[in-house]
């Protein structure tokens, strides 16, 4: 993750990101995807995505943590 700057990771293509640097590449594209709200929004979309991690913890698709489904889409 490292290797990619925030202004790269913003351009790359959710499927890219997915392939390439996982459920972590996922999660920072969605911090910084929700960078455009405000604070109390940011809190509550943070509050929710951790919620489905949380609840699909034990789930997958297509050999991956079901999380990563709903961050591409």
């Amino acid at each position: 993750m490292s290797d990619v700057s925030d202004a790269q990771l913003k351009l790359m293509p959710l499927h890219t990101i997915s392939g390439v640097l996982g459920q972590a590449g996922l999660e920072a594209r969605f911090k910084l995807e929700i960078q455009s709200f405000d604070d109390e929004e940011q809190r509550l979309l943070f509050k929710a995505f951790e919620l489905a991690k949380h609840l699909h913890r034990d789930d997958s698709r297509q050999r991956e943590p079901h999380i990563c489904h709903p961050l591409r889409v």
